[in-house]
């Protein structure tokens, strides 16, 4: 017995490391074998070693207690099962289907992790979920937080960044503030729902925020900018609101005051934070500028005359051609934000409208989201294609696609799989409803998840639904928080 704890230990350190290196890796890669093997996929490895350790040391429990979780969830499930097998079908007749494949690599990568997390919340001796929930949502929080600072740090003294006019560590902007808004509603419901001390809770919350919420507004990305908005008047709301339960309770108007006058001061606070990083930026980035351009020109003087370049007409490395902060969101109120979202879905809509009933049915295949946008001969994909910087017969294929999950599903699945995805969306939001009926903080946290997710899949899918980590986390905190309801509700412990 005293082995097996030990063994649980370590494999509940390990689980933990690697699903903060699960976020970090997308912001901060950490190569060790090329391109395929970063930290995250070493402590994945060295995590399921003890994983298995502990299901051969604990297999009856774990099996028991495996079926338990997923009855509890079983719409979901099912529907699940059913996409996942329609996904399998459309393989079968896409027109690239090594390609469409690939997503299935984190199919399953995250459908081991699935069975490792319910394993860390309620196996063991002691099924304490609550706790071990809790511990999983601090660090999703914590490991935001120390991307943010990593990013803003990295961008001022890490030498030339990737931007001049906004602060991602990587290309994809979009991405990286989206990891930020996962960490920061975990950690801000946590915050909000804990039982410290008002005094450190704000002073935590507040930090907190602090950290994340420049990092996202300064990331340049639209999108995360609304939901950060929106997630921020959602914090607000329900701080006052757990403030006079409280209030409810223990008749204090005191301390109510005080409450109010701490979340007034950490929203200010914030909101300074964001006027000094954006500041602190635009300085920065003309010597940032300055010193990229002397550095170019001075290496291509060395390489002579013939590879001199007109910084204001080309740019360098597409660096100088940067929108700032201020033009990428006037975009938002002007309109033209969703200008090449729109060309890219009216060239899937039309696809969808001419395909016949057998394709209407069925779809085109697995890859075919992506495939259509390599037809050169597609009036529609002409002009998705032409505004873009590269001429088409310069792409590489499979470079574009629907950025819009039901688009996808329909192209390569018909209404089949279409229908299969909005059944499981739905027992989605029905159980999420649940959760916030019995546990208003976890199901609001579980509900904005959610959310967060779904709004970037439906402007960036990617290689749809089932490809997306951060579907896959909401989906585990969802079905934990589920299974810890109704055991409680039928007073087990």
């Amino acid at each position: 017995m005293k082995h097996e704890n030990v063994y649980l230990r370590i494999y509940r350190i390990l689980f933990q490391l690697t699903l903060s290196f699960m976020l970090i890796e997308w912001v901060f890669p950490t190569p060790i074998l090329g391109d395929l093997i970063g930290l995250y996929e070493v402590f994945f490895v060295l995590h399921g070693v003890f994983f298995l350790i502990c299901v051969w040391k604990d297999h009856a429990c774990l099996m028991k207690r495996f079926f338990e979780i997923m009855k509890a969830s079983r719409y979901s499930a099912i529907f699940l099962m059913a996409y996942l097998i329609m996904g399998v079908v459309t393989l079968f007749y896409a027109l690239d289907p090594a390609y469409a494949a690939l997503k299935y690599v984190t199919v399953i990568q995250m459908m081991v992790f699935f069975i490792s997390f319910l394993y860390f919340v309620c196996g063991g001796e002691t099924c304490n979920i609550r706790a071990h929930l809790s511990s999983i949502y601090l660090n999703l929080g914590i490991t935001a937080v120390v991307i943010s600072l990593c990013a803003v740090l990295d961008h001022f003294f890490g030498g030339c960044p990737i931007y001049f006019q906004r602060i991602s560590p990587i290309v994809d902007y979009n991405q990286y503030s989206t990891i930020l808004l996962v960490g920061y509603v975990c950690i801000s419901m946590w915050l909000i729902g804990s039982q410290m001390r008002r005094f450190y809770k704000y002073l935590a919350l507040g930090l907190s925020s602090c950290a994340i919420v420049p990092a996202v507004f300064i990331s340049g990305s639209r999108r995360s900018c609304l939901i950060m908005l929106a997630v921020s008047v959602l914090c607000i709301c329900a701080c006052i609101v757990c403030e006079f339960l409280q209030y409810l309770k223990n008749k204090s108007a005191k301390k109510l005051i005080l409450s109010v006058c701490a979340v007034a001061v950490c929203a200010a606070c914030t909101q300074g934070c964001v006027i000094w990083l954006t500041n602190a930026m635009q300085e920065a980035s003309i010597v940032l500028q300055e010193k990229y351009i002397d550095d170019f020109q001075e290496e291509q003087n060395e390489k002579g005359p013939d590879f001199s370049v007109d910084f204001d007409d080309a740019g360098v490395n597409g660096h100088l051609n940067e929108s700032s902060l201020g033009d990428v969101y006037q975009t938002i109120s002007d309109g033209s934000a969703m200008s090449k979202r729109n060309l890219i879905w009216r060239a899937a809509i039309e696809k969808i409208k001419s395909s016949d009933m057998k394709h209407i049915l069925v779809g085109y295949g697995a890859s075919y989201s992506s495939d259509l946008y390599d037809d050169p001969t597609n009036e529609h994909v002409r002009k998705v294609s032409g505004s873009y910087t590269a001429k088409p017969g310069m792409k590489k294929a499979h470079w574009m696609n629907t950025h819009n999950i039901f688009l996808q599903d329909m192209l390569e699945g018909g209404v089949v799989l279409l229908g299969l995805q909005l059944a499981l969306i739905i027992s989605l939001g029905v159980y999420t409803v649940y959760i916030l009926l019995k546990n208003p903080i976890q199901g609001l946290t579980v509900g904005l998840l959610y959310v967060i997710v779904f709004v970037t899949l439906m402007m960036s899918s990617g290689k749809g639904m089932i490809d997306n980590k951060l579907f896959w986390l909401a989906l585990m905190l969802q079905t934990a928080e589920v299974y810890g309801i109704k055991r409680k509700i039928h007073g087990e412990s």
